[in-house]
């Protein structure tokens, strides 16, 4: 299902966590990973932080600036890289630029306005990175390059 998906992954994720399916299927993804970008927003993105490790998935974190404590109650480990805060919008491109493909965790089962997951996606899909959209319900959606 989701075997065979890039080894270094870019995420993006609801602040409102993960649903047990969304979850079901990251855990999935990360018994296949080699690293997990993330944006260490509370919610999803720290969800993902602590699954990647159980599995020893070390994480590079990009904090956001504007959120300065988005940092705090999140465990670091010796083998995560911790990158300069920068401003919420560029540093969601520079966690999708710095995974080989990006999986997002949306909030609804439909595309957003105004949701830093789907500005994420949109910005996934103009640099043809392989997105995989993890709806709330568990199904999944592939985007750009064929993924196996």
């Amino acid at each position: 299902m989701v075997s065979n998906f890039p080894e270094h992954l870019a995420v993006t994720a609801t602040r409102d966590g993960l649903t047990d399916e969304q979850a079901y299927i990251a855990m999935q993804l990360l018994d296949h990973a080699l690293r997990l970008s993330h944006g260490a927003a509370r919610g999803g993105d720290s969800q993902l932080h602590y699954l990647a490790h159980d599995r020893g998935v070390p994480c590079s974190i990009w904090p956001a600036d504007n959120v300065p404590s988005n940092l705090s109650g999140l465990e670091i480990w010796d083998t995560d890289v911790i990158h300069p805060a920068g401003k919420a919008l560029d540093r969601n491109h520079d966690i999708i630029l710095d995974g080989h493909a990006l999986a997002a965790f949306p909030r609804l089962m439909q595309e957003e306005l105004r949701s830093g997951t789907w500005a994420a996606v949109r910005f996934a899909r103009k640099t043809d990175r392989p997105i995989l959209i993890v709806w709330p319900d568990g199904t999944l959606t592939r985007e750009n390059r064929p993924l196996t």
